[in-house]
Protein backbone atom coordinates (compact mmCIF):
# COMPACT_ATOMS: atom_id res chain seq x y z
CA UNK A 1 0.00 0.00 0.00
CA UNK A 2 1.44 3.30 -1.09
CA UNK A 3 2.00 5.86 1.68
CA UNK A 4 -0.23 8.87 1.56
CA UNK A 5 1.34 12.11 0.53
CA UNK A 6 1.18 14.92 3.03
CA UNK A 7 -0.91 17.84 1.97
CA UNK A 8 1.21 20.94 1.46
CA UNK A 9 0.80 23.75 3.95
CA UNK A 10 -1.16 26.57 2.30
CA UNK A 11 1.16 29.43 1.46
CA UNK A 12 0.32 33.02 2.17
CA UNK A 13 0.08 33.63 -1.57
CA UNK A 14 -3.10 31.54 -1.62
CA UNK A 15 -4.78 34.27 0.39
CA UNK A 16 -5.37 36.23 -2.81
CA UNK A 17 -7.95 33.66 -3.89
CA UNK A 18 -9.72 33.41 -0.54
CA UNK A 19 -13.18 35.07 -0.56
CA UNK A 20 -13.15 35.75 3.20
CA UNK A 21 -9.83 36.55 4.84
CA UNK A 22 -11.36 36.49 8.32
CA UNK A 23 -11.98 32.74 7.99
CA UNK A 24 -8.24 32.14 7.71
CA UNK A 25 -7.73 33.76 11.11
CA UNK A 26 -10.27 31.77 13.13
CA UNK A 27 -7.49 30.28 15.25
CA UNK A 28 -6.58 33.77 16.34
CA UNK A 29 -10.17 34.52 17.28
CA UNK A 30 -10.23 31.45 19.57
CA UNK A 31 -6.75 31.51 21.13
CA UNK A 32 -5.86 35.20 21.17
CA UNK A 33 -2.55 34.43 19.51
CA UNK A 34 -1.77 35.97 16.15
CA UNK A 35 -1.25 33.10 13.65
CA UNK A 36 1.88 34.78 12.29
CA UNK A 37 3.86 37.95 12.60
CA UNK A 38 1.85 40.82 11.21
CA UNK A 39 5.05 42.15 9.64
CA UNK A 40 5.53 38.85 7.79
CA UNK A 41 1.86 38.77 6.91
CA UNK A 42 1.93 42.28 5.44
CA UNK A 43 5.11 41.55 3.50
CA UNK A 44 3.75 38.40 1.85
CA UNK A 45 0.23 39.42 0.87
CA UNK A 46 -1.01 41.93 -1.62
CA UNK A 47 -2.19 45.37 -0.54
CA UNK A 48 -5.87 44.63 -1.14
CA UNK A 49 -5.65 41.47 1.02
CA UNK A 50 -4.06 43.50 3.81
CA UNK A 51 -6.90 45.99 3.40
CA UNK A 52 -9.45 43.17 3.70
CA UNK A 53 -7.70 41.91 6.84
CA UNK A 54 -7.78 45.36 8.43
CA UNK A 55 -11.46 45.70 7.59
CA UNK A 56 -12.23 42.24 8.99
CA UNK A 57 -10.52 43.16 12.27
CA UNK A 58 -11.63 46.80 12.49
CA UNK A 59 -8.18 48.24 11.62
CA UNK A 60 -6.59 46.57 14.65
CA UNK A 61 -3.73 44.85 12.73
CA UNK A 62 -2.42 48.15 11.38
CA UNK A 63 -2.33 49.62 14.89
CA UNK A 64 -0.58 46.55 16.26
CA UNK A 65 2.08 46.94 13.57
CA UNK A 66 2.70 50.50 14.73
CA UNK A 67 2.72 49.43 18.38
CA UNK A 68 5.25 46.67 17.75
CA UNK A 69 7.47 49.02 15.74
CA UNK A 70 7.42 51.66 18.49
CA UNK A 71 8.33 49.02 21.08
CA UNK A 72 11.16 47.57 19.00
CA UNK A 73 12.54 51.05 18.27
CA UNK A 74 12.33 52.02 21.98
CA UNK A 75 10.24 55.06 21.08
CA UNK A 76 8.37 55.82 24.32
CA UNK A 77 6.53 58.85 22.91
CA UNK A 78 5.26 56.95 19.88
CA UNK A 79 4.34 53.99 22.08
CA UNK A 80 2.05 56.15 24.20
CA UNK A 81 0.50 57.78 21.12
CA UNK A 82 -0.33 54.45 19.49
CA UNK A 83 -1.73 53.07 22.75
CA UNK A 84 -4.00 56.11 23.02
CA UNK A 85 -5.30 55.45 19.50
CA UNK A 86 -5.85 51.77 20.26
CA UNK A 87 -7.66 52.65 23.50
CA UNK A 88 -9.93 55.04 21.62
CA UNK A 89 -10.94 52.30 19.18
CA UNK A 90 -11.01 49.24 21.44
CA UNK A 91 -12.72 50.85 24.43
CA UNK A 92 -15.64 52.34 22.56
CA UNK A 93 -18.92 51.72 24.43
CA UNK A 94 -21.12 48.99 22.96
CA UNK A 95 -18.42 47.93 20.47
CA UNK A 96 -17.45 44.52 21.81
CA UNK A 97 -16.42 43.47 18.29
CA UNK A 98 -13.44 45.82 18.56
CA UNK A 99 -12.37 44.15 21.80
CA UNK A 100 -12.72 40.72 20.23
CA UNK A 101 -10.65 41.83 17.25
CA UNK A 102 -7.90 43.21 19.49
CA UNK A 103 -7.71 39.96 21.48
CA UNK A 104 -7.91 37.83 18.33
CA UNK A 105 -5.05 39.69 16.66
CA UNK A 106 -2.66 39.08 19.56
CA UNK A 107 -3.06 42.47 21.23
CA UNK A 108 -2.71 41.09 24.77
CA UNK A 109 0.60 39.49 23.81
CA UNK A 110 1.92 42.94 22.92
CA UNK A 111 0.58 44.65 26.05
CA UNK A 112 2.20 42.26 28.53
CA UNK A 113 5.82 42.91 27.46
CA UNK A 114 5.19 46.66 27.73
CA UNK A 115 3.92 46.22 31.30
CA UNK A 116 7.04 44.23 32.21
CA UNK A 117 9.52 46.65 30.62
CA UNK A 118 11.90 48.18 33.15
CA UNK A 119 14.50 49.33 30.65
CA UNK A 120 15.57 52.99 30.88
CA UNK A 121 14.08 54.01 27.53
CA UNK A 122 10.61 53.50 29.03
CA UNK A 123 11.13 53.51 32.80
CA UNK A 124 12.93 56.85 32.75
CA UNK A 125 10.66 58.51 30.19
CA UNK A 126 8.03 61.08 31.27
CA UNK A 127 5.29 58.89 29.74
CA UNK A 128 5.95 55.64 31.64
CA UNK A 129 3.03 56.04 34.09
CA UNK A 130 0.57 56.97 31.34
CA UNK A 131 1.81 54.15 29.10
CA UNK A 132 1.40 51.49 31.79
CA UNK A 133 -1.97 52.89 32.81
CA UNK A 134 -3.32 52.70 29.24
CA UNK A 135 -2.15 49.08 29.02
CA UNK A 136 -3.90 48.28 32.30
CA UNK A 137 -7.13 49.99 31.20
CA UNK A 138 -7.11 47.98 27.98
CA UNK A 139 -6.63 44.75 29.94
CA UNK A 140 -9.43 45.74 32.30
CA UNK A 141 -11.88 46.44 29.46
CA UNK A 142 -10.90 43.23 27.68
CA UNK A 143 -11.29 41.19 30.89
CA UNK A 144 -14.75 42.58 31.55
CA UNK A 145 -15.90 42.06 27.96
CA UNK A 146 -14.32 38.63 27.35
CA UNK A 147 -14.33 36.13 30.22
CA UNK A 148 -11.37 34.15 28.83
CA UNK A 149 -8.96 37.11 28.91
CA UNK A 150 -8.03 36.92 32.65
CA UNK A 151 -7.29 33.20 32.33
CA UNK A 152 -5.29 33.87 29.19
CA UNK A 153 -3.23 36.57 30.91
CA UNK A 154 -2.42 34.28 33.85
CA UNK A 155 -1.41 31.44 31.51
CA UNK A 156 0.80 33.66 29.35
CA UNK A 157 2.55 35.44 32.22
CA UNK A 158 2.74 33.68 35.58
CA UNK A 159 4.34 36.71 37.27
CA UNK A 160 1.55 39.09 36.34
CA UNK A 161 0.17 39.33 39.91
CA UNK A 162 3.57 40.34 41.27
CA UNK A 163 3.82 43.04 38.61
CA UNK A 164 0.32 44.31 39.33
CA UNK A 165 1.08 44.46 43.05
CA UNK A 166 4.15 46.60 42.34
CA UNK A 167 2.04 49.01 40.28
CA UNK A 168 -0.31 49.56 43.22
CA UNK A 169 2.39 51.79 44.70
CA UNK A 170 1.92 54.47 42.03
CA UNK A 171 -1.01 56.89 41.95
CA UNK A 172 -1.16 56.87 38.15
CA UNK A 173 -1.58 53.11 37.89
CA UNK A 174 -3.21 52.22 41.23
CA UNK A 175 -6.87 52.17 40.18
CA UNK A 176 -6.30 50.25 36.94
CA UNK A 177 -3.89 47.80 38.57
CA UNK A 178 -6.40 47.18 41.36
CA UNK A 179 -9.17 46.47 38.82
CA UNK A 180 -7.05 44.06 36.77
CA UNK A 181 -5.86 42.28 39.94
CA UNK A 182 -9.48 41.79 41.01
CA UNK A 183 -10.44 40.41 37.58
CA UNK A 184 -7.54 37.92 37.46
CA UNK A 185 -7.83 36.68 41.05
CA UNK A 186 -11.62 36.27 40.85
CA UNK A 187 -11.62 34.66 37.40
CA UNK A 188 -8.80 32.20 38.12
CA UNK A 189 -9.85 31.51 41.74
CA UNK A 190 -6.18 31.97 42.53
CA UNK A 191 -5.13 31.65 46.14
CA UNK A 192 -2.95 34.60 47.14
CA UNK A 193 -0.64 34.28 50.12
CA UNK A 194 -0.31 37.95 51.01
CA UNK A 195 2.75 37.50 53.23
CA UNK A 196 4.65 35.55 50.55
CA UNK A 197 3.39 37.22 47.37
CA UNK A 198 3.00 40.76 48.69
CA UNK A 199 5.56 41.35 51.46
CA UNK A 200 5.13 45.15 51.48
CA UNK A 201 1.35 44.91 51.89
CA UNK A 202 1.25 46.73 55.26
CA UNK A 203 3.45 49.54 53.92
CA UNK A 204 1.11 50.04 50.98
CA UNK A 205 -2.03 50.08 53.15
CA UNK A 206 -0.56 52.76 55.40
CA UNK A 207 0.18 54.94 52.39
CA UNK A 208 -3.21 54.66 50.66
CA UNK A 209 -5.64 57.55 50.55
CA UNK A 210 -9.27 57.12 51.66
CA UNK A 211 -10.39 56.79 48.03
CA UNK A 212 -7.76 54.18 47.21
CA UNK A 213 -8.56 52.17 50.35
CA UNK A 214 -12.20 52.05 49.30
CA UNK A 215 -11.23 50.79 45.83
CA UNK A 216 -8.85 48.19 47.23
CA UNK A 217 -11.46 46.69 49.60
CA UNK A 218 -12.83 44.57 46.72
CA UNK A 219 -9.40 43.00 46.24
CA UNK A 220 -8.95 42.49 49.99
CA UNK A 221 -12.22 40.57 50.09
CA UNK A 222 -10.76 38.06 47.62
CA UNK A 223 -7.68 37.61 49.81
CA UNK A 224 -9.64 36.73 52.96
CA UNK A 225 -12.54 34.77 51.43
CA UNK A 226 -12.49 30.96 51.44
CA UNK A 227 -13.52 29.61 48.00
CA UNK A 228 -14.92 26.36 49.49
CA UNK A 229 -17.12 27.89 52.17
CA UNK A 230 -20.43 26.61 50.78
CA UNK A 231 -22.03 23.48 52.29
CA UNK A 232 -22.04 21.49 49.04
CA UNK A 233 -18.40 22.23 48.33
CA UNK A 234 -17.48 21.32 51.91
CA UNK A 235 -19.20 17.92 51.60
CA UNK A 236 -17.39 17.17 48.32
CA UNK A 237 -14.05 18.02 49.88
CA UNK A 238 -14.69 15.82 52.92
CA UNK A 239 -15.28 12.85 50.62
CA UNK A 240 -11.99 13.31 48.78
CA UNK A 241 -8.72 12.99 50.72
CA UNK A 242 -6.61 14.87 48.18
CA UNK A 243 -9.09 17.72 48.03
CA UNK A 244 -9.25 17.73 51.81
CA UNK A 245 -5.47 18.10 52.08
CA UNK A 246 -5.43 20.94 49.53
CA UNK A 247 -8.37 22.62 51.25
CA UNK A 248 -6.60 22.52 54.61
CA UNK A 249 -3.54 24.21 53.14
CA UNK A 250 -5.79 26.80 51.48
CA UNK A 251 -7.50 27.41 54.82
CA UNK A 252 -4.13 28.08 56.44
CA UNK A 253 -3.30 30.65 53.78
CA UNK A 254 -6.72 32.29 54.16
CA UNK A 255 -6.29 32.41 57.95
CA UNK A 256 -2.89 34.07 57.57
CA UNK A 257 -4.41 36.63 55.24
CA UNK A 258 -7.31 37.25 57.61
CA UNK A 259 -4.91 37.63 60.52
CA UNK A 260 -2.84 40.12 58.57
CA UNK A 261 -5.83 42.19 57.44
CA UNK A 262 -8.42 41.87 60.19
CA UNK A 263 -6.41 41.31 63.38
CA UNK A 264 -4.16 44.30 62.77
CA UNK A 265 -5.96 47.30 64.33
CA UNK A 266 -4.02 49.76 62.17
CA UNK A 267 -5.00 48.10 58.92
CA UNK A 268 -8.55 47.49 60.04
CA UNK A 269 -8.90 51.14 60.98
CA UNK A 270 -7.63 52.16 57.56
CA UNK A 271 -10.23 49.98 55.82
CA UNK A 272 -13.09 51.18 58.02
Amino acid sequence: MWPRKKRPTPSLRSLDTCPNVALLLDRARITGQSPRSWHTYRAQVSSHIMKQTNEAFHDVPSYLLELKMAYVNHDARKLKQVLNEISRIVCQPRRITNRRSFFACGGVELLLPILFTDEPWLRQSPWVGQTWNICLKLLKDLSQALSKVPLYIQERESRVRERLFSMLHYKTTFESASNVTEDIVSATSALVDVQADFPDFAVLMNRLSVKHRALFCRVLALFIYSPHSSVNTHLQICQNKNLSRIAKEADRVIERNQSLVIDDPHLLGKID
